[in-house]
């Protein structure tokens, strides 16, 4: 759904996460309810909210980590971390 012809609902998905976690450390105060929220008012804001009802209505939020995972980690060296730190 995100990459199937709704660019602009991408773009404004991705531009809410940034918005609300780019202080975010981790996943500690990450909560389905905010995740849930951006979504939706991505979908409002874009052309995503002309596709039909029962796709809309598919939608959902589900968070995997857990507080304690390194979210880094997922995507390789954390950005955060200074050279020569382990």
């Amino acid at each position: 759904f995100l990459f199937l012809g709704q660019g602009d609902f991408f773009s404004a998905l991705m531009d809410g996460l940034h918005s609300e976690f780019r202080e975010q450390p981790g996943i500690v105060g990450i909560y389905k309810h905010s995740l849930l929220s951006i979504v939706e008012g991505a979908l409002r804001s874009t052309n995503a909210k002309y596709m039909p009802q029962y796709v809309l209505d598919r939608l959902n939020v589900e968070l995997l980590m857990d507080p304690d995972d390194d979210v880094y980690g997922m995507f390789g060296p954390n950005p955060r971390q200074e050279k020569g730190d382990t």
